[in-house]
């Protein structure tokens, strides 16, 4: 199975819809509505499969880590919420060993993205997230 495919079927198993729709404001969002949920995603603003996986992943992110808004959420959690959604994505999309690997054999971003089939902003994350860690592990 596929990453997408997985991610699907986790979102089936918790019931929550997955949609093409048009969203004005974002090219995805996870909506709550009387205790259900659905991920929509404008596919009109998708340019790959890779980048609708990054984004299922992110918006599925949401939900695994209770971080789903609703029309009374504060404001002031906004950046915390989507940095957990988006610290899930990448932990679930990441094989970090491998992109480690790649990171030390110096491959470039988009390399490393073919290499793993995975959308170039997802590896740059992966790599931001996981740098000061690295840089701790090399100076040993």
């Amino acid at each position: 199975m596929t990453k997408h495919e997985i991610l699907e079927d986790l979102a089936h198993q918790d019931n929550i819809s997955i949609d093409n729709w048009t969203v004005p404001f974002a090219k995805a969002t996870i909506i709550a509505y009387n205790g259900t949920y659905g991920i929509v995603i404008d596919l009109a603003q998708v340019s790959s499969a890779r980048e609708e996986t990054m984004i299922l992943a992110h918006e599925l992110g949401h939900f695994v880590t209770g971080t789903v808004y609703r029309e009374k959420s504060r404001l002031h959690n906004f950046g915390k919420s989507e940095r957990r959604a988006a610290e899930w994505a990448i932990n679930f999309l990441v094989d970090f060993e491998q992109l480690k690997e790649y990171v030390s054999e110096g491959h470039d971003v988009h390399f490393v993205a073919e290499m793993m089939g995975l959308h170039p902003e997802v590896i740059a994350r992966a790599i931001q997230m996981k740098h000061d860690e690295w840089v701790t592990d090399s100076e040993l």
